[in-house]
């Protein structure tokens, strides 16, 4: 299991935890639940605010997770043979991620 850590852009001090299976999709409902009774049993040892270290920042995180989430994928042949990709995230981060430099001719929306 592993945990993504994700600072939300239009509201900073809001940090979203999201966990994931050893293959990075997401929890099942009661997989979820598990956690969130570890979670509530608080049997964890807290640390002071200031031993919270900045976000690391990955400026070329973006072009390197196109990269690799396209490499096997063949858009050519997805064109030709009339098939339509349906991406179903929030709008702002597929276009920011996505739609510029890999789908051109795509009309988000």
């Amino acid at each position: 299991m592993g945990i993504y850590v994700h600072l939300i852009d239009f509201d900073p001090p809001t940090v979203l935890f999201k966990f994931v299976d050893r293959r990075g999709l997401n929890l099942s409902r009661g997989q979820e639940r598990s956690v969130e009774q570890l979670y509530f049993r608080e049997d964890f040892a807290r640390i002071p605010g200031m031993a919270i270290e900045e976000p690391v920042r990955l400026p070329d995180l973006l072009p390197q997770y196109r990269r690799r989430m396209l490499k096997d994928i063949d858009l050519e042949t997805i064109s030709r043979a009339g098939f339509r990709i349906v991406v179903g995230y929030p709008l702002p981060l597929i276009e920011k991620a996505l739609f510029p430099p890999c789908f051109r001719n795509c009309v988000a929306g």
